[in-house]
Order: structure tokens, then C-alpha cells, then sequence
């Protein structure tokens, strides 16, 4: 059985660990202080979404 995920499921999948990730961000954020690194990923992926389709 092959991995091979669709863009859309890898999308879904994204956005629900990017709902766990922001309800504990304010924790990370004190722990870390990486408050770009959410912004990254996400901008990133969506500059880039209409090329990888």
C-alpha cells in the first residue's frame, strides 16, 4: 500500500494540526519565542499552493 496522500487530504490534515497548534500557542510562544515560526508554514504553503497544483 502506497502513502501517497492527495494535495487536499495533506490540506486537511495541515489545518487540523494547525488547530492543535494554535490552541497551545500562547504556551509555546512563552516557552519559545518562535511567534514567526506558526507564520512561516502557513504563508509559505499558501504563496507556493497554485505551483503545486
Amino acid at each position: 500500500m502506497g502513502k501517497q496522500q492527495t494535495a487536499g487530504q495533506i490540506k486537511g490534515e495541515w489545518h487540523s494540526r494547525r488547530k492543535e497548534v494554535v490552541s497551545m500557542w500562547p504556551k509555546l510562544r512563552k516557552q519559545t519565542g518562535y511567534a514567526s515560526l506558526l507564520c512561516l508554514p502557513h504563508s509559505w504553503i499558501s504563496h507556493n499552493h497554485g505551483a503545486c497544483e
